[in-house]
């Protein structure tokens, strides 16, 4: 069964964001926000992640799932 964990970048440089990833065994990351991107934070903007999740040979990958309720599962991934 694959697990799916949570997380924001909140005001983490990019390399404890990255440590934190890898730490954990998190090999993609799932991008759910309508346009993602953060002007206070530019190293989490879309192509700046891309690029730095590449670099660390993770999967980037943008998924919007606002308002669809039914792809949660409540500790399972289905």
């Amino acid at each position: 069964m694959k697990q799916i964990f949570t997380i924001g970048h909140s005001n983490r440089t990019w390399s404890d964001f990255a440590s934190m990833l890898v730490k954990n065994c998190i090999t993609m990351i799932v991008d759910v926000l309508r346009f993602p991107g953060s002007r206070r934070y530019p190293h989490f903007n879309k192509a700046s992640m891309i690029k730095s999740l590449t670099d660390e040979n993770l999967k980037y990958v943008q998924h919007i799932m606002r308002y669809q309720r039914s792809v949660y599962v409540f500790g399972n991934y289905c």
